[in-house]
């Protein structure tokens, strides 16, 4: 029974860990394909260009700087559904600079291109502007929503508040809401998102301006490649090795 008991331990510690301190994998490549509904429907990502927008109100910060966002629509429709026509999907920033603790406005908007006016669904971070840096694929910040927000809601991926996601299901045309720097600056930043147009339509690396940071001297690029490691992966991984780990102290207890 004690055996038994360690192993129940071992293998609630494991997954209760990973949940912890592993990032669901949403939070890295921001890639909902695959996933269900809550009406057991797929999502699929979009080939044409994103119909969706985010502003922000200063590209740049400093420490602890606030950075106000908005996620908007327009009435305008265009129904043509062409890849060669311009992005119909917009992230409007009210600064390209920003120092520590410095605030930005952002706004996420949709013009109407591909006759699409409206979104259901967004996660947004702001991301490292430097595809050599470690942790590029680490959110960078922290967000703030207007009072009686009823669509958005702050999420913690790797830190608190650093993410932005949809909380309800609404035919939203716009949005505005705030990003406020670090307590130290990290070289050049960008936004980057996933919007859905609806449960199983969504565009993926949907970008704005760049942050820049007075301070560095690193050139700016955006960087939307899958992660190299995958945290699913890991975590899936290590569930296996758990039970592997499980079958062979059974085995030993009951041969001996």
């Amino acid at each position: 029974m004690t055996v038994i008991l360690f192993i129940v331990f071992l293998f609630v510690t494991s997954v209760s860990s990973h949940g912890l301190y592993v990032p669901g994998q949403s939070c890295v490549d921001m890639n909902p394909a695959g996933h269900l509904d809550s009406e057991g429907n797929k999502a699929f990502s979009q080939t044409v260009s994103s119909p969706y927008k985010i502003s922000i109100n200063s590209t740049t910060y400093t420490a602890n700087s606030v950075i106000e966002g908005i996620a908007h629509t327009s009435t305008v429709r265009n129904k043509a559904y062409s890849k060669t026509v311009s992005s119909p999907y917009k992230i409007s920033i009210n600064s390209t600079t920003y120092t520590a603790n410095s605030v930005i406005e952002v706004f996420v908007y949709a013009n109407g291109d591909h006759g699409y006016d409206f979104y259901e669904g967004m996660l947004l971070q702001v991301r490292r502007a430097d595809c050599d840096h470690t942790s590029k694929d680490v959110s960078v910040g922290t967000f703030m929503l207007n009072t009686g927000e009823d669509f958005l809601t702050t999420m913690s991926c790797t830190n608190l508040d650093d993410t932005v996601g949809h909380m309800a299901h609404a035919h939203i045309y716009n949005r505005t809401f705030y990003w406020k720097a670090p307590p130290m600056t990290e070289g050049p930043l960008f936004i980057r998102a996933t919007i859905a147009r609806r449960q199983r339509t969504f565009w993926m690396n949907v970008v704005s301006e760049f942050i820049m940071d007075p301070g560095s001297s690193i050139t700016p690029e955006t960087c939307t490649e899958p992660p190299t490691t995958c945290s699913a992966k890991i975590h899936k991984m290590s569930m296996l090795l758990v039970l592997a780990m499980t079958v062979f102290i059974f085995l030993t207890f009951h041969l001996d």
